[in-house]
């Protein structure tokens, strides 16, 4: 499956953006539980998933740039490859 520069970027982005949604959710959660009542989870336990889920998506995020390049350089091999089999 070859994905092109921009469709992978907006990927990991679609991606970032999802985690970050759901830990905003999460953080709802916990003031929800913290002001009303506790449902499924504790606050602080609302608060754990929230952290994680923010540490995923800045993760996310930052994996992009590596991502980008090896992608890079596999295009660049396969133009190689393309030039080589035209000769």
């Amino acid at each position: 499956m070859d994905l092109s520069f921009k469709n992978k970027n907006m990927f990991h982005k679609t991606l970032a953006d999802g985690f970050f949604i759901f830990a905003s959710i999460a953080v709802l959660a916990a003031a929800f539980g913290w002001a009303v009542g506790d449902m499924w989870l504790a606050s602080t336990q609302w608060l754990e998933i929230a952290i994680v889920f923010y540490l995923v998506a800045i993760y996310t995020r930052l994996s992009e740039e590596d991502d980008l390049k090896i992608l890079e350089e596999k295009q660049k091999e396969r133009k190689k490859v393309r030039r080589r089999k035209k000769k």
